[in-house]
């Protein structure tokens, strides 16, 4: 190869190490550029600190725990309604196969506990299982109709149940007279 060839080799070779260069600290700054503009819409942290991120206040339905409360509405819908009527759930079962992790009903897949002082210590289980938001949707709609906790886990059973094998969920009372919005019965213990 001549002297010539050889010099214009280097230059093309760099030309190209200069323009990759060059590419490589544009995308370095774009991506800062994007990153400064997606912090800056961030909403700002509180400097109080806040409560262990699983934890819910049984008592109302806010605060939810951070992770829930950055969630679709209809997961926020379904987690609150759990937080608020975790009696009923414990009469409904669940279809999404949860039994293997030893749920028994479709209240586990919201609450996993609860802590000393009775504040309920959400599950991320139901957060993306669309069976699970499902059946507490479905039943939170039953309730609004006024139907009872049986009638509610006949109607859940009959749409579900070909989805997978049930919770072993305890029967709910079968009195026809009993409005299933104030319930008096006890939970199972939480998983």
């Amino acid at each position: 190869m001549s002297h010539k060839k050889r010099s214009r080799h280097k230059t093309r070779k760099t030309k190209k190490r200069k323009f990759a260069f060059i590419a490589l600290a544009l995308l370095a700054i774009a991506f800062t550029v994007i990153i400064g503009r997606w912090s800056a819409h961030r909403p700002a942290e509180k400097t109080e600190s806040p409560p262990p991120a699983d934890i819910a206040d049984s008592s109302t339905t806010l605060p939810l725990p951070p992770w829930l409360a950055r969630a679709n509405p209809a997961v926020k819908q379904a987690y609150t309604f759990a937080f608020t009527h975790p009696e009923e759930l414990s009469y409904i079962p669940c279809y999404c196969g949860c039994d293997r992790l030893g749920h028994t009903s479709v209240r586990d897949c919201y609450i996993q506990n609860r802590d000393p002082s009775g504040r309920i210590i959400a599950s991320h289980h139901a957060e993306y299982c669309n069976i699970c938001l499902g059946i507490a949707l479905d039943t939170r709609t039953a309730l609004d109709q006024h139907l009872t906790l049986p009638d509610i886990r006949s109607r859940i059973e009959h749409f579900y149940g070909r989805f997978g094998r049930p919770t072993p969920t305890p029967l709910p009372e079968s009195s026809p007279s009993t409005n299933p919005s104030h319930s008096t019965q006890t939970p199972p213990a939480g998983r």
